[in-house]
Parts: structure tokens; C-alpha cells; sequence
């Protein structure tokens, strides 16, 4: 079968030439008309559902409002995790649906539900607002437009830049494939009528009527048809337009006293209220984020979205500056390169180490196999809809050195075949076939074996397998097309480059002499060591599988009991940007916050020259006050997007570039890891002294799946509040005492602060008899405190809508004594003040009430700083079941994993701890890596059962994936003591790949082995043999491997999967070649000589 293929080409030449340039073009033109991204496209159709519920406290609203929605979203199919939080006036409700469910039909469900059961909703709760979590909506790139001039004020400073990002905005929006634009920061320009209560009460009118002034004269209404002949419509238009107009409007007109609206106010041009804040650079700033359509090239758009940009900056005025603060086009691009640069190392790599062995022209040979293999997998990609992102790339680097594994094992028998024609007497076509055929089973078997182990990557859930999801779809493209290559290609390029041998050949050929230094000759001095006839060998075999035995426990467990094997989820990647978020205490304004920011940006920038040299890398400092930052992958599921509170400050800060620094200081930039653990200290340092009750937490980009927090612990119970609160103290003091010892930092918890509130009680009665109504009086005070829109004022020439606003002076309502200034008009045009129909009590609004799939959850969260979670939250599990903690107040009832569960003795409530965060996708993804390796291996090795009729020869071949162990746990404790590198989920990744590589190197050993017991030589002889003829290929295969994923390992992020390739391959390669004979021997010796010489079915 294999030698059909490569005489099919062999014998259509020109087909083959032309396949081969049709590969390289259309490979070409595929990679560079596939979508380039950053990360990988993760579909986790996910809501936000935000609901009004005025007059209702936080309690109330948990039970009437957020319980029973829950109730029924919990019905929804495909519904994986539903987060509620209840305060006073107000609930919100985050729905996430399980990985890989279809956005679309996602929506559909959840609306459907809802509006089902809108009859549950109680009176009085405005209708839920839904807005879609989605991460192919996130801008690709995204722009700080900033005022740096002085001549405006701050007000108008808010207007302008709005009405500039506008115009940025409808110029943006004409590129194709842009979608979503949005805005972020400034304020529209609205017509703001100002009133001055001391006029009001001094011309003896009150806020109602004016509000009734404004609205009843202010309209465009359609009335209806005169119909006649022809149909005409008839409108009233009553509607203000201007200044003017606005100031025109009649209030009263008392037997000719009329009273004007510009009589009690002032009418400009404005902003309502300052209630939320952007800045860049401590400048006033809007920000205007741009997303593409999915499927799209970021690379390409973000380009084209920064030439209209600059063309339209050109015509701009001079005090508008405009800043990229994010550009995910530029970092897939620079990604792209670099990883393109590592895949160009590899390939010279690869061919170096092929060229010393094999020469040249095999080396080339072996070479082209792989420009031709990941030409066919960008056609494939392109083919299936995928893209390129960071993934797929270290998908390829990862296959890089195995891509070559199956042409160097068929190059190299071809060539050996073919030098061997002098004996043989073989024609060069009889040699190619011959040799094609006698390495087709061991091909195929070793790569089945790969694919085994790649595939099982399948098993891998949630958000884990969506993000890794590339590799194993990458890989075993990569591999399959290499088979290809090797039984199609690469016997014709070898066929076309050899001579035929003559008669003259063969008497002048000279045998070539073996140095006695030859590393195959000193394999084979070693293993007929072992290898012999002589009773020794018997206790000399034993001797070493015992050692064998033993070392390969003490290697796996030594390191891990002495501490110095250390594992961890993923490691931190090198980013150019952290996160800085601040929550004040809830009563704190937007203004107060502009301080804090103030001050960050500062501390930040290093304006004050306390910093060190190393730490002053801050490029420019990003902020929104009152408003969510613009969306991110990881923020988006950070709960980022819920930050809209005043008292919430969202950075981002962007260091300097490394290579931009390294050009300007001749220096390496520290990691953004190590920035954040050093600045850390010393930014709460600065800002604990002055505002001690502030809560930060310093955010770093995560380089797999984003959670909500690093450390994150779910306290559950359905206790009182008082109950729960002294638990979770409880818990959090724990956490807190080992905190400094495991690293535990930005620690919190997500009790809420209270604040003031005034209630004003109204007597029923007294508001009865002074003729006016409880709805009259609340209106008025709402206008008062808040403001109200009356309507739209049309404007041809405005990009976004000017509205007519209603407001009081700001000066006259920052005081309580606004109270006792307001006054209402009754029916009888008498004054009525509040004071005379109302009791004002002071109290406080009621805490924030957060549920977990309908359980009222309380957070204790944290960030970790050098040092994996695992270690804290192990520590904290022994901590949590020990009776010093629960003593006698609590009962540990169950514990797991993920979650522990007490009863209180007083109460008799059952309290739950829950790990979430990093832990839970720990644990899920070791456990589902652990048993997608376990998959893994048991398939290839009931395939090896099937393809050597034998359970122990199949067993012999799975023991090499013990022997990547000798090299692993080793290599990673070597690499913890020199560089604290940890194993981590790519590090795990690299071992369930070895699975099937270094089977591969096994397979190829023994399937020649039945070639030589076939042939009758004794079990000795051909097991010395298929050692000396395998150990190039193998050794090859491995070198080549090795060195494809050496180029990566420079990478914080996947030097781990490298590390993994590296130590286990090289180790497992070179024991692989002495382990397996003398396993095989001992088990196969009484067998072999009944049936050497004749077909395996007979025996």
C-alpha cells in the first residue's frame, strides 16, 4: 500500500511538481488571507439583566425581585452560572450560559423566558434591561481622545470632546467590517434651564409648575387627516427650538403679571450633572473603542481604522490630542511575527541537525516536508473557518519538530536502501518502494499514536478546552498532511536525486569503515552488556530493571516531598499594560474619586522621583470613574463591565513597550509580572496612609481562560446577616494570618459599606388637608435633587440628540438646607412647605445582598504574588478542617475539593465554603487533562495490542512514556531551584504530547524488530540490529523535536510545554534504546525462537 503511493508519484513527475507548487501558493495565500487575532475565539454567550425598583430596600428586592428571576433563568437550557446583586432600588442579575453554546439561540432562550414570566414581575419594577456579554464585540483597538488645551471649561471640555469623538466616530464606522463603535466619557451638549429656588419662592410659584410650563408647551403632535379629495395630515408643533423660545415660556400670567421661565432661571447650553469621569493622563478624555465583525483580520482592520484616523487628526484642532492606548491588531501582529520568527529558528534548526547526520540533500529532502505541511494546514484552516491566533501559532512551533519525524524516518530508510543497492543489486525504484514499504506500519502506527494523544485534548472542558481547543485541532492537521508528505513527496524527491548503480559501481565500491567511536558502536559495546548469552546478563538485567523501578519512583516523588516540584495553573505572561481598580466607601462622589486619580497617576508616572529606576516604566494611565473601562477579554469576565458605581475607579496602565524601552536605555524592561509584585506594596503604601479605606487591586492579563478573581472563596448561607458576616470574618482571618507567608495579596471581601440616607416620612393626613398629593411631593423633590429630561430638542447639524433639561442650581441642593426651601402650591394657590407635611429621619441604605445560583454569597477574594495558588489554598484546607477553626461553634459536616460544609450549633444553619477562581480551574483542567493522558494512553495502547497481537509487548512499548518521566520531574526541579519556573497546565499539555511521541520512537524500534524476526535472525542479534539501524531515526526524530520547541522557551507562558518536550524527549529517546530491549528480551526470549523465520499468525 505504501509503496503504491510513492510509485504513483514516483511515476507522474509532473504531476507531482505540480502539486507541490499549487500546495506552496495556495498555502501562501491562505495564511495570508486567514483572520489574525490575539487570542482565540471563545464563545460563552453571556448577560447582564439590570432592573429599576424604586422604593424597595435591597432585601425586598432579593426576595420579590432577583429570587424568583433566578428561579426561572435556572430553567433556561444550557444555563451554566447565574450571579445576583440586590441593593436599595435596584438589582442586577449576570447570566452566563455553558461553553460553546450558540450565542444567537442563547438569546433567544433568556429573552423568551423572561418575557414568559413577566407576570411575576411585582408593580412598580421597570421591565429588565438585557445587554449581551460577547467577546467578539470587544474593541480592537481602542483611542484616548484627550483636551489639552486651557481656554475651555470643565464642562465644556466634557461637550467638546464627546462632540469630537462623534465625528472620529462616523468616520470610523464607513470601514469595512467595522461594527460595534463606542463611546466612552464626555457629555452630550443639552439645553440646561437652571432655576433658582429663592426666585421661585419669591414670585410665588413652585417647581411643578414650571416642570408643567415646560412640558405642556413643548410638543410636535401628530392630531390626525383631513380627508377629502387628497389626504392631509395635520401636526401641531408647539415645539421650543432655542434659547429663546425656552425663555419665553409664560409660568402664570395673574391678572396680567406674567411670570417668564428666564424670570426664575437660567437657560444655557450644559451638562445635568458630573457624574461620571474619564481621564488619560490626569487630561480630560473620551475614549472610543472599535470592534470588528467576527471572522475579520485584526491586523488589517486596526490598520485601516488608524489611516482614517490619521487623515482626519491632520484636520483636527490643535488642542485635541489623540492617543492608541490599545491596538489588539498590532499585538496578534507582533505575536504573529515573533512566533514566525521562533517557526523560522525551528525550521534552520531542524535542517542543521538533519544536515550533519544525513547530508545535505536528504536533510533538504526532509526539510521541504515542512513549508509543504503547514502550506496544506493554513489551505485546511482556511478550509474549516478557523483563524490564526497565538495558539494555533505554538500549536505549530509544538508540531514543528514532529512534522519531519515521519519524512526523516522514510528519507533516512530510503537512503540507507539506497546506499545498500552495491549488495543488493536492486534497481533505485525497487530500493525507494521497498524501503517505503518496510517503515509504512511504523509510520502510520507511530502517528496514530500522536494523533491519540493530541485528540484526547478533545476531553478537556469548559473554558479551558474552548481556549485550547487550536492545539489539538492544529496538531493533528499538522500531522496528518505530514504523512502524506512522507509516503508521497519525499520518496519522489529522493527517487529524483539518486544515481543508478553499474556494474562499474559495484566493483570499484569501496566498504566504508566504522570508527570504533561511532556512537552506535558504543551503544551496542553497552547493550551486549546486557545482551549475551552469559549468566551474568540474567542478574545484570535485574539488577537494572529493580533500579529502574526505583529511581522512577524517587524521581517522581522525592522532589515533590522535598517542596522543590512546584505546580501552578498557568504562569504569568508578559504584558504591556496592568489594571489598577479602587473602591471607596459606596457615599463617596465622582468628584472625591477625581482626587484618588489624581494621585494614582502621579504615584504611577513616578512624578514624585520616589520610585526606583526599574519601576518607572508607567508609558500613560488610562481612567474611568462612575463608568465601565472599555470592555477586555479579561476584564469582561472580571465583572469589569458592572464597575459603573462613582465610587469605582477602573485603570489601565500602560507600561512602556520593551522594545521601545530597550532602544531608549540599552536595558531589558522588567516583566509585568514583577512590576506588579513590586509596585504593589508600595502603591498601597502610598495610598493606605491617605485614604485608609479604600479597596485595590492590582489586575495582570491572564494567559489562559480569565476568572473573576486569582483567590476567590464563595462564603454561602441562608443565616442571618449578622451569622454570615462573623463567619466570613472568620474565614478571611485565617486567610489573612497566612497571607505574607503564601503571598496572598490585594486582599478583600465583598461586604459592602453602608452610607447616609434621609427618609422623608410624609403625614397622610397633613398632605390630605393641604390639598396636595404624596406623588406631587416626591416629583418635586426628584426634580429638585436629580433633575429631569423634559424632551428632545431636534438639531440637524448635532450628531447625537440635545436634550431639554430641568434642574436647581447646584449650589442651592448641596445642603440640607434645600429641605426646607422647598414648598408646593395647592389647588388655592397657598404655599405649602415640606417641613409642615413631613418628618425627616436620618438611617442607612441597605448593604448590597449578592446571590450565587440562588444562594446569598458573600466573596473573600485576593491576587497572588510570587507564588502559585495551590500552595495557600492546600495550606488553608488543612486550616478550614481542623477543630482549632470550627471548634465549638461550627461543625464540619463534608468537605471536597471544591467546597466545605459546616452546621452552626447555636443556629443550626448550614454554612459553605466554596473555592471558585483559579482553584476550581485548576482542578478541572488537571483533572480533565489527567484524564484525557489517561484516554490517551489506554487507546494507543490496545492499538499496539491490536497491530502486535500481544498485551506485553504492548505494555514494553507504553513504559517509554515512564521514561519522559525521568527527564520531567527532574528537568522541572532543576528549574524551580535555578529560576522558580513551576509546572503548570502547559507543562501538562507537553507530557500528554510526549505520550504519543515517545511511543512513536518505541514503535519504530519493534516494527523492525519483526521485520529481522521475520527474517530469522535470534532475538539477541535482532534486537542489537534494530537498535544500531533505529537509533538515527529515533535519535533524529527526537533532536529535531527538541530543538522545534527550544525555540519557545523564552516564552513565560509555554516554555513550560517546552521544558516538558525537552527534558522528557531527550531523556525517554536515549533510555527508549537500552529500556526497551532488555524488557523485551526478558519477556519475549521463550517465544522468539518458535517463531523466528516464520509470519506472526502462525506462531
Amino acid at each position: 500500500m505504501f509503496s503504491n503511493i510513492a510509485k504513483f508519484f514516483i511515476q507522474n513527475s509532473k504531476l507531482t511538481i505540480v502539486i507541490i507548487i499549487v500546495i506552496l501558493i495556495s498555502g501562501l495565500g491562505s495564511y495570508i488571507v486567514l483572520p489574525k487575532q490575539y487570542n482565540p475565539t471563545i464563545v460563552v454567550p453571556a448577560f447582564n439583566i439590570f432592573i429599576e425598583a424604586n422604593g424597595l430596600k435591597s432585601s425586598e428586592i432579593s426576595k420579590l425581585v432577583v429570587t424568583p428571576l433566578e428561579n426561572k433563568l435556572m430553567e433556561i437550557e444550557g444555563i451554566d452560572e447565574v450571579y445576583g446583586l440586590s441593593g436599595d432600588n435596584y438589582a442586577g442579575v449576570m447570566v452566563k450560559f455553558r461553553v460553546g453554546e450558540d450565542l444567537e439561540n442563547a438569546k433567544i432562550r433568556l429573552n423568551q423566558k423572561i418575557n414568559e414570566n413577566m407576570n411575576l414581575k411585582p408593580l412598580g419594577v421597570s421591565e429588565p434591561i438585557i445587554t449581551t456579554i460577547n467577546p467578539e464585540e470587544l474593541p480592537q483597538i481602542t483611542f484616548a481622545i484627550s483636551y489639552i488645551g486651557s481656554e475651555l471649561k470643565e464642562e465644556d471640555s466634557y461637550i467638546y470632546l464627546r462632540q469630537i469623538s462623534n465625528l472620529l466616530k462616523e468616520k470610523i464606522k464607513t470601514i469595512k467590517n467595522v461594527t460595534t463603535l463606542e463611546i466612552v466619557g464626555g457629555y452630550n451638549k443639552d439645553i440646561i434651564v437652571e432655576l433658582d429656588l429663592q426666585a421661585i419662592e419669591a414670585r410665588n410659584t413652585d417647581l411643578m409648575q414650571v416642570y408643567s410650563a415646560l412640558k405642556n408647551n413643548n410638543l410636535n403632535l401628530y392630531t390626525g387627516d383631513i380627508k377629502s379629495d387628497e389626504k392631509v395630515g395635520v401636526f401641531v408643533n408647539a415645539k421650543v427650538e432655542n434659547i429663546k423660545d425656552i425663555e419665553s415660556i409664560v409660568i402664570s400670567n395673574n391678572f396680567g403679571n406674567i411670570l417668564y421661565l428666564k424670570d426664575v432661571a437660567s437657560i444655557r447650553y450644559g451638562i445635568k450633572k458630573i457624574d461620571n469621569i474619564s481621564t488619560f493622563d490626569n487630561k480630560i478624555t473620551t475614549f472610543l473603542g472599535v470592534g470588528k465583525a467576527t471572522g475579520t483580520n485584526s491586523v488589517f482592520l486596526t490598520k485601516d481604522v488608524l489611516s482614517v484616523v490619521s487623515d482626519l487628526e491632520k484636520t483636527l484642532p490643535k488642542d485635541i490630542k489623540i492617543s492608541v492606548i490599545q491596538d489588539e491588531g498590532k499585538t496578534a501582529e507582533n505575536a504573529t511575527n515573533m512566533l514566525l520568527v521562533n517557526l523560522a529558528q525551528s525550521i534552520i534548526i531542524v535542517f542543521l541537525v538533519l544536515a550533519l547526520y544525513l547530508g545535505k540533500k536528504d536533510a533538504f529532502n526532509t526539510a521541504v516536508s515542512i513549508p509543504l505541511s503547514l502550506g496544506l494546514v493554513f489551505l485546511l484552516a482556511l478550509m474549516f473557518g478557523e483563524n490564526i491566533n497565538r495558539i494555533t501559532l505554538f500549536a505549530l512551533i509544538l508540531v514543528l519538530g514532529m512534522l519531519v519525524d515521519n519524512s526523516t524516518v522514510v528519507v533516512e530508510n530510503i537512503s540507507r536502501h539506497l546506499n545498500d543497492r552495491i549488495n543488493t543489486g536492486k534497481t533505485k525504484l525497487e530500493a525507494v518502494l521497498e524501503a517505503t514499504q518496510e517503515v509504512g506500519v511504523g509510520v502510520i502506527l507511530s502517528t496514530l499514536s500522536r494523533l491519540l494523544a493530541f485528540g484526547a485534548m478533545f476531553a478537556v472542558g469548559g473554558m479551558m478546552g474552548e481556549y485550547m481547543g487550536p492545539i489539538p485541532k492544529f496538531a493533528i492537521m499538522a500531522l496528518v498532511v505530514s504523512v502524506f508528505i512522507a509516503f508521497a513527496i519525499n520518496p519522489w524527491i529522493s527517487y529524483i536525486g539518486a544515481k543508478d548503480v553499474n556494474e562499474s559501481d559495484r566493483n570499484n565500491h569501496e566498504i566504508k569503515k566504522i570508527s570504533k567511536f561511532d556512537i552506535r558502536i558504543i551503544y551496542l559495546s553497552f547493550m551486549k552488556y546486557f545482551l549475551n548469552t552469559e549468566k551474568k546478563s540474567s542478574k545484570r538485567r535485574f539488577v537494572f530493571k529493580l533500579v529502574f523501578w526505583l529511581s522512577l519512583f524517587a524521581v517522581i516523588l522525592g522532589p515533590i516531598y522535598l517542596g522543590i516540584f512546584k505546580a501552578r495553573m498557568l504562569p504569568k505572561s508578559n504584558q504591556n499594560q496592568v489594571y489598577v481598580w479602587i473602591d471607596a466607601p459606596r457615599g463617596w462622589s465622582a468628584r472625591k474619586m477625581l482626587e484618588v486619580e489624581k494621585d494614582l497617576v502621579y504615584f504611577l508616572k513616578n512624578k514624585n522621583k520616589s520610585l526606583d529606576k526599574e519601576l518607572d516604566i508607567v508609558q500613560d494611565v488610562s481612567v474611568t470613574i462612575g463608568q465601565a473601562f472599555m470592555g477586555d477579554f479579561a476584564n469582561l469576565f472580571r465583572g469589569g463591565l458592572s464597575r459603573v458605581g462613582e465610587n469605582q475607579l477602573s485603570a489601565r496602565v500602560n507600561l512602556v513597550p520593551s522594545d521601545i524601552y530597550k532602544e531608549k536605555t540599552g536595558e531589558k524592561r522588567m516583566f509585568s509580572e514583577n512590576y506588579t509584585i513590586e509596585i504593589r506594596p508600595l502603591l498601597r503604601e502610598y495610598f493606605l496612609k491617605k485614604y485608609p479605606d479604600l479597596k485595590i487591586r492590582l489586575l495582570e492579563d491572564p494567559p489562559g481562560p480569565p476568572v473573576r478573581a486569582t483567590f476567590l472563596m464563595k462564603i454561602k448561607s441562608s443565616a442571618d446577616t449578622q451569622s454570615r458576616v462573623s463567619f466570613l470574618q472568620k474565614v478571611e482571618n485565617e486567610v489573612r494570618k497566612i497571607s505574607k507567608e503564601q503571598s496572598i495579596v490585594d486582599l478583600g471581601n465583598s461586604l459592602s459599606t453602608t452610607y447616609r440616607k434621609l427618609e422623608v416620612k410624609l403625614d397622610l393626613e397633613a398632605v390630605s388637608r393641604a390639598m396636595l398629593t404624596s406623588n406631587q411631593v416626591a416629583n418635586t423633590l426628584a426634580i429638585a435633587l436629580n433633575g429631569t429630561d423634559i424632551s428632545l430638542i431636534g438639531s440637524s447639524s448635532s450628531l447625537e440628540a440635545t436634550n431639554l433639561v430641568l434642574a436647581v442650581k447646584n449650589e442651592q441642593i448641596e445642603t440640607l438646607d434645600l429641605l426646607k426651601t422647598i414648598s408646593f402650591t395647592n389647588p388655592n394657590g397657598n404655599k405649602i412647605f415640606l417641613d409642615t407635611i413631613s418628618k425627616i429621619d436620618y438611617s442607612f441604605v441597605g448593604d448590597e445582598i449578592n446571590t450565587d445560583r440562588r444562594e446569598v454569597s458573600d466573596y473573600i477574594y485576593a491576587e497572588m504574588g510570587n507564588n502559585s495558588l495551590v500552595y495557600p489554598a492546600i495550606k488553608l484546607f488543612g486550616i478550614l478542617k481542623s477543630e482549632e477553626f470550627f471548634g465549638n461553634e461550627y461543625e464540619l459536616i463534608s468537605w471536597n475539593p471544591y467546597s466545605l460544609t459546616y452546621k452552626g450549633y447555636r443556629d443550626g444553619q448550614i454554612y459553605k465554603i466554596e473555592w471558585s477562581g483559579e482553584w476550581e480551574l485548576t482542578i478541572d483542567t488537571f483533572r480533565d487533562l489527567g484524564i484525557a493522558m489517561g484516554l490517551s494512553l489506554l487507546v494507543i495502547y490496545f492499538l499496539l495490542v491490536g497491530q502486535f497481537s500481544s498485551f506485553r509487548i504492548a505494555g514494553i512499548i507504553m513504559i517509554t512514556f515512564l521514561l519522559s518521566f525521568f527527564g520531567v520531574f527532574p528537568g522541572f526541579t532543576l528549574l524551580y531551584l535555578l529560576k522558580n519556573e513551576y509546572f503548570s497546565a502547559t507543562s501538562m499539555i507537553g507530557i500528554i504530547a510526549l505520550g504519543g511521541i515517545v511511543v512513536g520512537n518505541a514503535i519504530i524500534l519493534l516494527d523492525y524488530l519483526n521485520v529481522l524476526k521475520r527474517n530469522g535472525l535470534t532475538i539477541i542479534d535482532a534486537l542489537l540490529k534494530a537498535g544500531y539501524v533505529r537509533f538515527a531515526p529515533i535519535v533524529l526524530t527526537s533532536l529535531t523535536t527538541v530543538f522545534g520547541a527550544a525555540t519557545i522557551i523564552g516564552d513565560p507562558v509555554w516554555s513550560g510545554l517546552a521544558w516538558s518536550i525537552i527534558w522528557g524527549l531527550f531523556v525517554s529517546s536515549v533510555l527508549t534504546l537500552v529500556v526497551i530491549p532488555i524488557f523485551y528480551y526478558d519477556s519475549q526470549k521463550n517465544e522468539w525462537e518458535k517463531c523466528a523465520g516464520k509470519d506472526e499468525k502462525n506462531c
